[in-house]
């Protein structure tokens, strides 16, 4: 089963000009459209040379949006790469051109200077707390450091839009019990959070403490360290907040172990209807997994955990699911694993 995308390169929709398939899509959080890849027909009407604008569309909606790789000609197929990544050849420069720790203030600049995104709306208004003295970071650094540090994630929309956001509380989609249940590591989990930094009042190095007590009554007391002397020197309020985040955006909860593989009809929203694999991303949705595995009992007493998804690959006709904080490893490890359990299961 193949996927009902419709690839457009440089405002060419390539179904109108020759036969093309193999379409593989994929999402990433944060961040947005990650890859997508396609095998050309043996007669383009177009040669590309890369960096051309490149769009995914289903039904008459933009779902993907990135930049083409340059060609290979060794290869039978084409590559793009998602529009944030964009973000990483301009520098966080202010009108001025000198550096500069506000995220809209950066990104309005490099706008102004070719990246292709626009920014309707704020993303973080104060400056991010990041070191300026050795010269500017790129956008996407300081986008990175700056939402960190707000206890939200960054991303560029399929319209090139880039925006900021909380990771949702309640579930988008949902799906049926996974046999087996969903596997999980406490690996790189940590109740608390020591950071060292560099004092601003002071001008000495001292360590600061964050500790979540509800992970620590589900899981454990797990300590680990943080180097906070990246963020150049900070008070004590600010080194103890830069933690807190990091224990809020997915040090405290277990890594899992693998994705989730779902065939059309497996994936619904919260209403029961089936939802259209090639419409799914990641964008700090939920989806909540129906079972009453070990994870679940213990983290919430109930017949189902919510997994925030953490990025997307659509193959096939099939749909990888890889949760965020998910085992260090590449997305092909997370989707051989989803493929191997779910054969193993059939």
């Amino acid at each position: 089963m193949s996927t009902g995308l419709e690839v457009v390169v440089d405002g060419n929709w390539l179904s109108l000009e020759a036969l093309y398939g193999d379409v593989e899509q994929s999402t990433i959080w944060p961040g947005g459209s990650d890859q997508l890849t396609w095998t050309p027909g043996t007669l383009p009407a177009h040669r590309y040379r890369g960096g051309e604008k490149v769009a995914a569309f289903y039904g008459g909606a933009c779902v993907w949006a990135g930049s083409l790789l340059e060609p290979d000609p060794s290869q039978d197929q084409l590559a793009a790469t998602g529009a944030f990544r964009e973000g990483e050849g301009f520098a966080a420069l202010n009108g001025s051109g000198d550096a500069t720790a506000f995220l809209n203030t950066a990104v309005d600049t490099a706008i102004a200077a070719g990246l292709r995104w626009t920014r309707p709306a704020s993303l973080v208004a104060a400056a991010a707390t990041v070191d300026l003295t050795q010269g500017p970071l790129k956008v996407g650094d300081l986008l990175d450091q700056g939402a960190e540090e707000n206890t939200v994630r960054w991303g560029v929309d399929p319209l090139r839009q880039v925006f900021t956001k909380a990771d949702d509380t309640t579930p988008t989609y949902q799906t049926l019990p996974l046999d087996g249940g969903l596997g999980y590591a406490l690996d790189n989990y940590a109740s608390t959070l020591v950071g060292r930094y560099l004092d601003s009042g002071t001008s000495t190095y001292k360590t600061a403490s964050a500790t979540d007590t509800d992970a620590e009554d589900a899981h454990g007391t797990v300590q680990d360290l943080v180097d906070l002397t990246v963020r150049g020197a900070i008070t004590t309020t600010k080194a103890t907040s830069l933690l807190t985040s990091l224990l809020k955006l997915g040090r405290a909860v277990p890594q899992w172990t693998t994705g989730i593989e779902l065939s059309y009809g497996e994936l619904l929203n919260m209403a029961g209807v089936p939802v259209a694999l090639e419409t799914v991303k990641s964008d700090g949705r939920l989806l909540r997994v129906h079972g009453g595995f070990e994870l679940a009992q213990r983290l919430n007493g109930q017949m189902y955990v919510d997994v925030p998804i953490g990025g997307t690959h659509l193959a096939g006709g099939l749909l990888t699911i890889i949760p965020a904080n998910v085992v260090v490893g590449t997305l092909a490890d997370a989707i051989t694993a989803a493929l191997s359990k779910k054969k193993g299961a059939a």
